[in-house]
Formats: C-alpha cells, structure tokens, sequence
C-alpha cells in the first residue's frame, strides 16, 4: 500500500500563499493585478468629496525645447474643475464637460467623462488604448511609493509610469515619453517626455458651485451657446460624437 504524507493545514495555507506574494522587489507582473492596482487610483479619487491639488508638468522635447505648466485642480467624485496656466479650463458636472481655450477663444462640449481622463492624460485606463498599444503591464514597490508601468509594443509610446503613495493610492508623479525613441532630425520636437508632479492634496474648501457650467453656456430651443462675457467664444459641440 503507498502513503501519501499530509502536509499540516496550517503549513500548506502558507505555502499557497507564499506562491502568490511576489518577492520584495521584484515587479509583479500578473495583469489582474495590475487592474486591480488602477482601480484602487481611480477609487482614491472618486472615494473622497471635494479635494483639491496642484499639478506641475514639465515637457521635455527633442529639439531642447522645454516647456512647465501648473494646474490647479478641484473634484469631487465626477465633478471636476482644472485650472492651467496655459489658459485653458475644464468644468465638468454630472452631465457635461466643457474645455475651455480662453487664449483662442474656443470651448469644446462633451458627455463627463472619467476624472482619470484628465488626470493620467494618457487613455492607460482604455480597453480600446490597451488592446491597440500595450505590450504588458507590472508594478513594483519603492519606498513609500509604487510604481504601475506600462510597456508598448511600439510607438508613438515607450514609456508610461504611475508614482503613486501604497497607503492613500494618491498619484505622487507620472512620466511618459511620446513619438518613438529617436527621431530623423533634430529639430523635431519628437520625440518628447512628460513628468507631472502632483502635490498639495486638501479636503474641503470648495463646493459644488466651482463645476456649474451655467457661467459659461446655456441651452436655449435645443441649442447651445455660450455666454456673457464669453459670448464671441467659438463652442464646438461634440455631444453627438463618440
């Protein structure tokens, strides 16, 4: 007769478990994971009611050019406010997003979307975006921080990484690089990298008021138009686009 020896129950839930923590270190790279990752971002963001932060971004381009903007940015669930120092705002309520190009004079009005569209820039968090670009996909711990990477199969991207905090799963940072990894002449602007930071993360001291898109546009017998004092600003509406 042959015996099989058991392994205690104790030891073997243990050893399961061990087979399924990736080493210290080491980037995991199981793409459930990895999701799962995403996920607790976007509900860091959309967990918490009125919260405000800064963002720099520093663009870096072939040619030496080099280009920082600052934008000040208020949300509260799908409510979302942006503020740049390019001119250019975003007022978002639970029906309506509404980009604003005030040196133009243009806005564009669309369907609200994601809070995380305007905040990783990239369509990372896009079936569509996923499907088309990405190769893979792994996170790995540094510090305080974790970093969520995404790698291309090839251009116009090569590199994509979200600096996060393991406790609050807020953005620390992202850094991308867009339009292949050398280019034909150098003056051309591609390729370039992008390094936002984010900072300044507080509760409260806003409400709802900061996204009604009243103070920019009206809807008057199924159309709409914007208003004073924004009155000559050309609005391109995209609400029937997808």
């Amino acid at each position: 007769m042959r015996y099989i020896k058991r392994l205690p129950i104790q030891l073997t839930a243990m050893l399961m478990i061990a087979s399924l923590v990736t080493l210290k270190g080491q980037p995991n790279t199981n793409s459930f994971d990895c999701s799962r990752e995403l996920m607790k971002i976007e509900h860091a963001m959309n967990d918490t009611t009125h919260i405000s932060f800064q963002a720099t971004s520093n663009m870096h381009f072939n040619n030496g050019a080099h280009e920082t903007y600052s934008f000040d940015y208020k949300v509260s669930k799908d409510k979302l406010s942006i503020r740049g120092s390019d001119s250019t705002e975003i007022i978002q309520n639970e029906v309506f997003s509404l980009a604003v190009k005030n040196r133009l004079k243009k806005a564009e009005l669309s369907w609200s979307k994601s809070v995380l569209n305007y905040i990783l820039r990239v369509h990372v968090h896009s079936a569509s975006f996923n499907e088309k670009f990405v190769a893979s996909r792994s996170f790995v711990d540094s510090g305080n921080y974790r970093i969520l990477s995404y790698h291309f199969k090839g251009g116009p991207y090569t590199q994509y990484d979200i600096v996060y905090s393991k406790s609050t799963h807020r953005i620390q940072s992202i850094r991308y690089s867009f339009g292949g990894t050398k280019s034909s002449s150098p003056d051309s602007p591609f390729p370039y990298t992008v390094n936002v930071q984010f900072s300044n993360y507080q509760t409260g001291g806003f409400n709802d008021s900061v996204f009604n898109t009243d103070a920019w546009f009206l809807r008057r017998n199924g159309v709409y138009y914007m208003v004073a004092p924004y009155e000559n600003y050309i609005l391109i509406n995209s609400l029937n686009h997808k």
